[in-house]
Order: structure tokens, then sequence, then C-alpha cells
């Protein structure tokens, strides 16, 4: 084991190769199945998930025999890895829930942190939000403090528009951090989420003030600046952005909403097809569309609109609406506009 953990793999391979015979021929078969469970995290170490997966899996086959329930919930999140490395997706979930399920029985319900963390992953990765945060809440009954966790359950609200829990996740992580600058990140996601702009403008002076060097506060403050009318405070923080990450779709992107309220339309075309070049988001092809309207190419705007229109789900229409309303606002000749808001609208 100490070989193992210094990765000093083949040394660790030989001694498991002593001890497993030994374990056998004694009969005792708790020790046969920690030293294959053994030979399942080395394999997992060398990325060799197919042998990981067989280690482990004898492994199993001999804890149930026994009833050895702990060493159980030892190998299933690791098996679970290995499944997921197979493309198994399926049957790693079926193994955790297992696994969280025996655990959840024994006293001090062993390795189910570590459970229900991997599970969680997988049912966000899945969109499946809801058993995500089933997860992330009974992992904040075993750790209602811990800040990577308030996190993820933070996010996940945010997704499922639980803008409420949300904030109230942020606000606890403040209270255990006042610099954590996520934290505030997030609270002003979700103020703009809430139509709060300048209680979301304030919280992200607070997340750039804990952490400068963050190209993501200041991109969110510089949209919700934009929205406010602010253009001048908004360029200053595009011009801060490009200095943090200057290639970063969402940079383009920022700068491209900024190049629309001022109609500067040749300027928004280039950024947002850079954008585009990187992340084919409705929300880039949207503003593409407009840029092109307010070049005179209409055909070309409308071709874009459409395009975007099949990409977008109902939260991408909806904010779109709301942003063509403001720039109608200002751009009140602006061709194809009006039109395309009226569509927006009527699709909600």
């Amino acid at each position: 084991d100490v070989h193992l953990m210094l990765a000093e793999y083949e040394e660790a391979r030989g001694r498991y190769e002593e001890a497993l015979p030994i374990y056998r021929e004694i009969k005792d078969r708790l020790g046969e199945a920690n030293t294959l469970t053994a030979f399942g995290d080395l394999s997992l170490a060398q990325e060799d998930y197919e042998a990981a997966r067989d280690w482990f899996e004898q492994a199993l086959s001999i804890y149930r025999q026994i009833g050895e329930r702990h060493w159980r919930t030892y190998v299933a999140p690791r098996l679970a890895t290995a499944l997921l490395a197979l493309d198994k997706t399926e049957k790693a979930v079926q193994t955790l829930e297992r696994g969280a399920e025996l655990a959840r029985d024994i006293e001090g319900q062993p390795n189910l942190r570590t459970i229900l963390w991997l599970l969680a992953q997988i049912r966000e990765k899945r969109e499946d939000l809801r058993g995500a945060l089933d997860c992330y809440d009974e992992l904040l009954t075993l750790s209602p403090d811990e800040p990577g966790l308030l996190h993820r359950r933070a996010s996940v609200l945010f997704d499922l528009k639980d803008y409420s829990g949300a904030l109230a996740d942020y606000r606890h992580l403040l209270e255990l951090d006042a610099n954590d600058a996520w934290a505030h990140n997030g609270v002003g996601n979700v103020l703009e989420k809430q139509g709060d702009p300048e209680g979301a403008i304030s919280a992200y002076s607070k997340a750039i003030a804990a952490q400068p060097d963050e190209a993501a506060f200041v991109r969110n403050r510089a949209s919700t600046l934009i929205a406010l009318g602010r253009l001048d405070e908004a360029r200053a923080d595009c011009e801060r952005a490009s200095q943090l990450a200057s290639d970063h779709p969402y940079t383009h992107g920022r700068w491209g909403d900024l190049h629309l309220a001022r109609g500067g339309w040749a300027e928004a075309e280039t950024r947002y097809r850079a954008a585009l070049a990187q992340d084919d988001s409705p929300g880039w092809r949207f503003g593409l569309a407009v840029a092109l309207w307010g070049l005179g190419r209409v055909d070309e705007g409308w071709a874009e609109f459409d395009a975007a229109l099949t990409q977008a789900d109902a939260d991408t229409r909806a904010e779109t609406a709301r942003d063509y309303r403001r720039l109608l606002a200002r751009h009140p000749a602006l061709p194809g506009l009006a039109e395309a808001m009226e569509r927006l609208m009527g699709m909600r």
C-alpha cells in the first residue's frame, strides 16, 4: 500500500502478488478480497479501467459471500469510477445507489460522502438536477458548512430557478468567508435574475475586489452595466476583461453586446463571430443577427436569427426578448428588431 501511495506501481504489484496466494492458502477470505481491492486501486492509478473493474467485481463477490459491508461501501465509488471511464454510466449509477443504501445502514455511514459526491456529479452531467440536489441536500446534512458542497448546491438551485434557495446558500458561504469571491459573484447572478441590477453590480464589485484577476466577474458586471445603459463603465470592464482573457468567447460576446448598444454594427459582427468560433451559443447568434440588420444585410440577419431560434431554450428566448426591447429603445429604426421581438414573445 505504501508503494502504491508513492506511485511505485511495479513494487506495489509485486507485493500484492506475493500476498494474494498466502491469503488464499490460509483461507482468509477478507484478506483475499482486500488484496483484490488493492489490485483494483492499482489498476485505477494506472488508468487500466477494464482491469480495475474486474478486480473490484471479484472483491465485491467475496465481500457479499462473507457478509462484509464496510468494504463494499469502499469499493462502490471506485468501481463506479472505472465503469464511468468505460462509458458504463447506468451501471455506475446503480453501483453508487446500492453503495449509498448500504452505507446509510452502517454505523458511521462509511464512504457515504464519497459515494454521494460522485453520484451528484453524474446526475449533474446527465442534467438530472433534482437528483443532484437530493445528493447535495444529504451531503450537507453530514457537513453543513462545507464550502464546496454549498457552492455546488447553490449552482444547482440557480439552474432550477430556485433563486431564493441559491441566495440563501451564497449568503451562508459569505457568513463562513466574507471574501469568498465566487459567492459574491453568485449573489450578483441571483440579484440580476431577480431584477435588482444595482444590487447585482454591488455584488460583482465585491467579487472583483476579492479576486481582481477573474475575468468572469468583470464580464458579469459589464453585462449588467450595459443593460442599465452605463456604457462608459461597461467599456472599462470590457477592456479589463480583455486584459485578463482576451480570446475568451464571453469576452468577445460582451464586447459584441457593448457595440450593439452603441450602434457599432461592424465591430459587433466581428466580436460575435469570434465568440461563435469557440462557442456555438444561440445568445451570440441572436446578437449577430442584430449586427447584420444594422449593417443592412437583412436576409443574413434573419438566417442567423432563425438558426438561433432553433437552438434556444425558453430562458434564452425570454432574455433575448428583454435585450431586444432595450436595443429597440436605443435604435427604434433598426430593421427586423421589432418583428424579431414579437416572434420571441410569441414563443414564450
